[in-house]
């Protein structure tokens, strides 16, 4: 899963791309409720409490299985189309965005680090920390590249600023999460505040140092860890992510090649589109029919129907310090 400040970076891509239309007029009024929707599958991931139940759910979302990640907005719309809101559509396009951006992303990030769940037991540990290096890489290599137009957002300030009460959103969550539930289902909001506390965690150059020396002080045991912070000394230059990229698909083992801002322009691409197919079929009056017909991809493979089991290429052998050895560069 990119990290939040790529999610949200895409998506606002994803809206400075759509023309004038009902799709932008919703998001730009909604603001915060789309950004949320740009992160809400990923959650489930930061829950403290019920989390086995929790960690089913996002396996769920991320189509881990093959399952169509369409299927919870589809029940969402279902269960909310008698009050369908400017701000409900927002926040379902946000969500569209992160699972259109996981897929496009997770075939590079998974090449380099493998599936953490799918690696010998002894790569595990060494997947996992790969793949949260990688992504909290990205973070860092968009806020740089879009330093102009973007600032890094916490998930608190949107939870704050959201257009809608607080019960309404426990309750809009709950229909996307656990479909047919009668009420907001009580885990749903320690979650959020959960995955905003860990988020603000993460972003602390203070407590990624007292990491760091720890880390060092025990021979690297905690690099799973410590890769979840962002590192406390800045980068100097991302060359890496704006060099041509070389990896194989996961799953079909197809050679490819581009630059991580290329992978940006092909997600927010994405995106719009399926922002504008979803503003095409309201005001047509097929908005239901659309959602029951489409089938989301898997965002671990980036392919409709395609398990996690599937992914068969990887490397994690080739060294991260050299992948990343200009952008880890420090001042």
């Amino acid at each position: 899963m990119p990290k939040e400040q790529t999610h949200w970076i895409l998506a606002r891509e994803a809206f400075r791309r759509l023309k004038d239309g009902e799709a932008r007029r919703m998001i730009a009024q909604n603001p915060n409720l789309y950004l949320l929707g740009a992160v809400i599958p990923d959650t489930p991931m930061y829950a403290l409490e019920n989390t086995e139940e929790f960690d089913l759910l996002a396996h769920f979302l991320h189509g881990k299985d093959g399952e169509n990640t369409f299927a919870p907005l589809t029940g969402l719309v279902k269960a909310y189309q008698d009050k369908w809101s400017d701000g409900m559509w927002a926040f379902v396009m946000g969500t569209f965005s992160h699972i259109l951006a996981d897929a496009v992303y997770h075939p590079w990030v998974e090449y380099y680090s493998g599936s953490s769940t799918e690696v010998p037991d002894e790569w595990k540990d060494l997947s996992l920390t790969r793949h949260r290096e990688l992504e909290s890489y990205l973070d860092l290599f968009h806020l740089r590249m879009n330093g102009i137009k973007e600032r890094p957002i916490s998930f608190f300030s949107l939870l704050k600023g959201k257009e809608m009460g607080a019960a309404a959103f426990d309750d809009m969550v709950s229909a996307l999460y656990f479909p047919g539930a009668a009420k907001a289902n009580n885990g749903v909001r320690k979650a959020l505040y959960a995955h905003g506390a860990i988020q603000w965690i993460f972003m602390q150059k203070s407590l990624a140092r007292l990491s760091w020396f720890i880390n060092r002080s025990t021979e690297g045991k905690g690099d799973k860890f410590l890769t979840l912070f962002y590192p406390y000394k800045e980068p100097r230059r991302p060359d890496y992510f704006q060099a041509g990229l070389k990896y194989r698909h996961t799953v079909t083992g197809r050679p490819k090649q581009g630059t991580v801002e290329e992978l940006a322009a092909k997600a927010a691409k994405v995106m719009a589109r399926m922002f504008e197919l979803v503003e095409k079929h309201l005001e047509q009056g097929t908005v239901l029919d659309f959602f029951q017909r489409i089938k989301g991809p898997s965002l671990e493979t980036g392919l409709v129907g395609v398990p996690v089991t599937a992914i068969a290429h990887y490397d994690l052998f080739v060294d991260m310090d050299r992948v990343l050895n200009v952008f880890r560069a420090i001042k």
